[in-house]
């Protein structure tokens, strides 16, 4: 079988960070000019942005966004 990988990291030059995620989508909603959304989303939280959350447990998309921002993702970055 396969073996679990650890790392251990002792000061902050030891990480890289390399800009890429399993998890990283984009929004699967519709935007009111019939586009596809472009917000990206966590999709291991959900497949739409805050603006497309399907409400009331109906369908999908929908909903009203706004345009530009970054409603999906916090981007701060960490140096």
């Amino acid at each position: 079988g396969e073996r679990p990988v650890a790392f251990t990291v002792n000061e902050a030059w030891q990480m890289l960070r390399l800009g890429e995620s399993l998890d990283y989508g984009t929004c699967e909603g519709q935007r009111r000019d019939g586009m596809r959304c472009t917000m990206a989303v966590n999709t291991a939280c959900s497949r739409y942005c805050k603006y497309h959350q399907p409400r009331n447990g109906g369908g999908g998309g929908g909903g009203g966004s706004r345009p530009g921002g970054f409603a999906g993702m916090d981007m701060r970055s960490n140096g």
